[in-house]
Protein backbone atom coordinates (compact mmCIF):
# COMPACT_ATOMS: atom_id res chain seq x y z
CA UNK A 1 0.00 0.00 0.00
CA UNK A 2 3.24 2.11 -0.81
CA UNK A 3 1.83 6.04 -1.88
CA UNK A 4 -1.30 5.58 -0.10
CA UNK A 5 -2.07 8.94 2.07
CA UNK A 6 -3.26 8.40 5.68
CA UNK A 7 -6.90 9.96 5.11
CA UNK A 8 -7.61 6.55 2.30
CA UNK A 9 -6.83 4.23 4.67
CA UNK A 10 -9.17 1.75 6.15
CA UNK A 11 -10.46 3.34 9.65
CA UNK A 12 -10.94 0.92 13.22
CA UNK A 13 -12.67 2.12 15.84
CA UNK A 14 -11.10 -0.03 18.10
CA UNK A 15 -7.71 -1.84 19.05
CA UNK A 16 -7.08 -5.24 19.71
CA UNK A 17 -3.43 -4.85 21.03
CA UNK A 18 -1.28 -5.91 18.14
CA UNK A 19 -1.35 -3.43 15.92
CA UNK A 20 1.64 -1.71 15.08
CA UNK A 21 3.23 2.01 15.37
CA UNK A 22 5.96 3.41 14.18
CA UNK A 23 7.99 5.12 17.22
CA UNK A 24 11.87 6.75 17.51
CA UNK A 25 13.63 5.15 20.30
CA UNK A 26 16.39 6.28 20.78
CA UNK A 27 16.98 7.71 17.65
CA UNK A 28 15.99 4.44 15.68
CA UNK A 29 12.48 4.13 14.03
CA UNK A 30 11.20 1.09 15.29
CA UNK A 31 7.98 -0.45 16.26
CA UNK A 32 5.24 -0.57 19.02
CA UNK A 33 1.66 -2.84 19.06
CA UNK A 34 -0.90 -1.01 20.73
CA UNK A 35 -0.68 -3.01 23.95
CA UNK A 36 2.72 -1.96 24.97
CA UNK A 37 1.89 1.39 24.29
CA UNK A 38 -1.12 1.14 26.55
CA UNK A 39 0.45 -0.31 29.21
CA UNK A 40 3.26 2.69 29.33
CA UNK A 41 0.83 5.13 29.22
CA UNK A 42 0.05 3.35 32.36
CA UNK A 43 3.18 3.55 34.35
CA UNK A 44 4.05 5.91 36.90
CA UNK A 45 7.27 6.98 34.99
CA UNK A 46 4.67 8.53 32.31
CA UNK A 47 2.55 9.97 34.67
CA UNK A 48 5.10 11.53 37.18
CA UNK A 49 6.88 13.06 33.83
CA UNK A 50 3.99 14.90 32.26
CA UNK A 51 2.99 15.87 35.74
CA UNK A 52 6.29 17.91 36.07
CA UNK A 53 5.91 18.89 32.71
CA UNK A 54 2.61 20.81 33.48
CA UNK A 55 4.31 21.79 36.66
CA UNK A 56 6.88 23.15 35.35
CA UNK A 57 4.79 25.39 32.64
CA UNK A 58 2.49 26.14 35.20
CA UNK A 59 5.14 28.14 36.68
CA UNK A 60 6.80 29.67 33.74
CA UNK A 61 6.53 33.33 33.79
CA UNK A 62 5.29 33.37 30.80
CA UNK A 63 2.57 30.92 31.07
CA UNK A 64 1.06 32.52 34.17
CA UNK A 65 1.53 36.29 32.50
CA UNK A 66 -1.19 34.44 29.68
CA UNK A 67 -3.01 32.58 32.14
CA UNK A 68 -3.46 36.09 34.62
CA UNK A 69 -4.14 38.31 30.77
CA UNK A 70 -6.93 35.42 30.54
CA UNK A 71 -8.61 35.43 33.70
CA UNK A 72 -8.20 40.27 33.24
CA UNK A 73 -9.60 39.71 30.07
CA UNK A 74 -12.60 37.16 31.61
CA UNK A 75 -13.10 39.35 34.26
CA UNK A 76 -13.67 42.43 32.41
CA UNK A 77 -15.87 40.72 29.83
CA UNK A 78 -17.94 39.91 33.12
CA UNK A 79 -17.68 43.57 34.67
CA UNK A 80 -18.52 45.26 30.65
CA UNK A 81 -21.59 42.64 31.03
CA UNK A 82 -22.78 43.74 34.52
CA UNK A 83 -22.63 47.21 33.36
CA UNK A 84 -24.61 47.16 30.52
CA UNK A 85 -26.93 44.91 33.36
CA UNK A 86 -26.77 48.25 35.19
CA UNK A 87 -26.95 50.30 32.91
CA UNK A 88 -30.46 48.86 31.59
CA UNK A 89 -31.63 48.29 34.87
CA UNK A 90 -30.61 52.09 35.80
CA UNK A 91 -32.80 53.23 32.40
CA UNK A 92 -35.52 51.15 33.64
CA UNK A 93 -35.45 53.09 37.21
CA UNK A 94 -35.04 56.73 34.88
CA UNK A 95 -38.05 55.73 33.26
CA UNK A 96 -40.34 54.78 36.06
CA UNK A 97 -39.21 57.98 38.07
CA UNK A 98 -39.76 60.17 34.74
CA UNK A 99 -43.39 58.67 34.65
CA UNK A 100 -44.01 58.76 37.94
CA UNK A 101 -42.98 62.60 38.07
CA UNK A 102 -45.45 63.23 35.17
CA UNK A 103 -48.21 61.47 37.05
CA UNK A 104 -47.78 63.57 39.63
CA UNK A 105 -47.64 66.80 37.41
CA UNK A 106 -50.81 65.71 35.84
CA UNK A 107 -52.49 65.61 39.61
CA UNK A 108 -51.27 68.72 40.31
CA UNK A 109 -52.85 70.18 37.72
CA UNK A 110 -56.10 68.80 38.06
CA UNK A 111 -56.38 70.47 41.05
CA UNK A 112 -58.32 73.42 40.93
CA UNK A 113 -56.56 75.92 42.24
CA UNK A 114 -57.90 79.96 42.29
CA UNK A 115 -55.58 82.59 43.72
CA UNK A 116 -55.38 86.42 43.12
CA UNK A 117 -54.68 90.08 45.34
CA UNK A 118 -55.99 93.33 46.44
CA UNK A 119 -54.41 96.51 46.08
CA UNK A 120 -55.56 97.79 49.50
CA UNK A 121 -55.48 101.42 49.84
CA UNK A 122 -55.37 103.27 52.84
CA UNK A 123 -58.12 103.54 55.24
CA UNK A 124 -60.82 100.88 55.85
CA UNK A 125 -62.69 99.36 52.55
CA UNK A 126 -64.54 96.04 51.69
CA UNK A 127 -63.00 94.01 49.40
CA UNK A 128 -64.24 89.90 48.11
CA UNK A 129 -63.54 87.74 45.43
CA UNK A 130 -66.81 84.75 44.63
CA UNK A 131 -66.25 81.52 43.65
CA UNK A 132 -68.59 78.83 41.60
CA UNK A 133 -71.81 77.43 43.93
CA UNK A 134 -72.27 73.75 44.30
CA UNK A 135 -68.90 72.74 45.72
CA UNK A 136 -67.12 72.31 48.58
CA UNK A 137 -63.96 74.63 48.85
CA UNK A 138 -60.32 75.64 51.10
CA UNK A 139 -60.45 78.89 50.97
CA UNK A 140 -57.51 82.13 52.43
CA UNK A 141 -56.54 84.99 52.49
CA UNK A 142 -53.27 86.40 54.21
CA UNK A 143 -50.64 89.31 54.19
CA UNK A 144 -47.65 90.16 55.48
CA UNK A 145 -45.95 93.68 55.66
CA UNK A 146 -43.30 94.99 58.19
CA UNK A 147 -45.46 95.04 61.65
CA UNK A 148 -48.56 93.79 60.24
CA UNK A 149 -49.63 89.82 59.61
CA UNK A 150 -53.51 89.16 59.15
CA UNK A 151 -54.35 85.50 58.16
CA UNK A 152 -57.83 83.95 57.27
CA UNK A 153 -58.39 80.08 56.64
CA UNK A 154 -61.88 78.68 55.90
CA UNK A 155 -63.99 75.15 54.89
CA UNK A 156 -66.81 75.95 53.08
CA UNK A 157 -69.79 74.11 51.26
CA UNK A 158 -72.05 76.07 48.97
CA UNK A 159 -75.21 74.59 47.68
CA UNK A 160 -76.99 78.10 46.40
CA UNK A 161 -76.00 81.34 46.40
CA UNK A 162 -79.38 82.46 48.79
CA UNK A 163 -78.87 80.08 51.58
CA UNK A 164 -75.99 79.68 54.37
CA UNK A 165 -72.60 78.41 53.71
CA UNK A 166 -71.86 75.31 55.59
CA UNK A 167 -68.16 75.21 57.28
CA UNK A 168 -66.23 76.75 59.46
CA UNK A 169 -63.83 80.05 59.01
CA UNK A 170 -60.63 81.46 61.38
CA UNK A 171 -59.43 85.41 61.74
CA UNK A 172 -56.43 86.31 63.33
CA UNK A 173 -53.99 89.72 63.23
CA UNK A 174 -51.06 90.13 64.63
CA UNK A 175 -51.02 93.04 67.21
CA UNK A 176 -47.27 93.12 67.79
CA UNK A 177 -46.46 95.96 65.75
CA UNK A 178 -49.01 98.30 65.96
CA UNK A 179 -51.46 96.47 63.45
CA UNK A 180 -50.95 98.90 60.44
CA UNK A 181 -53.37 95.76 58.75
CA UNK A 182 -56.52 94.73 60.37
CA UNK A 183 -59.82 92.78 59.59
CA UNK A 184 -62.72 95.18 60.47
CA UNK A 185 -64.86 92.06 59.29
CA UNK A 186 -65.14 88.93 57.80
CA UNK A 187 -67.74 86.82 55.95
CA UNK A 188 -70.92 86.59 57.67
CA UNK A 189 -72.78 83.64 55.45
CA UNK A 190 -71.08 80.70 57.20
CA UNK A 191 -73.07 78.39 59.49
CA UNK A 192 -72.46 75.08 61.29
CA UNK A 193 -71.40 73.62 65.23
CA UNK A 194 -69.32 70.42 64.99
CA UNK A 195 -72.14 67.56 65.55
CA UNK A 196 -75.05 69.63 65.48
CA UNK A 197 -77.62 69.97 62.79
CA UNK A 198 -78.46 73.70 62.47
CA UNK A 199 -81.75 74.32 60.68
CA UNK A 200 -82.82 77.74 58.83
CA UNK A 201 -84.48 79.37 55.74
CA UNK A 202 -82.35 82.60 55.30
CA UNK A 203 -78.97 83.71 54.46
CA UNK A 204 -77.46 86.74 55.32
CA UNK A 205 -77.44 87.52 51.17
CA UNK A 206 -78.52 86.85 48.19
CA UNK A 207 -75.08 86.13 47.14
CA UNK A 208 -73.31 83.84 50.16
CA UNK A 209 -70.71 82.37 47.12
CA UNK A 210 -68.89 85.98 47.05
CA UNK A 211 -66.69 86.23 50.77
CA UNK A 212 -66.88 90.22 51.86
CA UNK A 213 -63.38 91.33 54.11
CA UNK A 214 -63.22 94.65 55.89
CA UNK A 215 -59.66 95.80 55.83
CA UNK A 216 -57.94 98.55 57.39
CA UNK A 217 -54.54 99.71 56.52
CA UNK A 218 -52.96 102.36 58.41
CA UNK A 219 -49.66 101.45 56.93
CA UNK A 220 -49.52 105.18 54.74
CA UNK A 221 -49.26 103.15 51.64
CA UNK A 222 -50.64 100.26 49.12
CA UNK A 223 -50.34 97.42 50.70
CA UNK A 224 -51.01 93.34 48.76
CA UNK A 225 -53.07 91.14 50.38
CA UNK A 226 -53.66 88.00 48.48
CA UNK A 227 -56.71 85.52 48.28
CA UNK A 228 -57.46 81.78 46.69
CA UNK A 229 -59.23 78.92 47.02
CA UNK A 230 -58.77 75.00 46.10
CA UNK A 231 -62.16 73.77 44.76
CA UNK A 232 -62.12 70.03 47.32
CA UNK A 233 -65.43 68.43 45.47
Amino acid sequence: MANVKISALPAISSLTGTETFPVVHSGTTSRITSANLQAYLATDTYVRNHANAAFIQANTPSYVANSAASYANAAFTAANTASATNLTQNNSITAAFNTANAAFASANNNINKTTGSWTVTTGTNTYSFTVPPSNTYQLWVDCNIPNGILAWSATATITNTNVPVVGAQYAWVYTGGGSPVDFTSIPNQFVGTSNTIVRSSVAPSATTNRFDFGINNTSGDNITVRYGYITIS
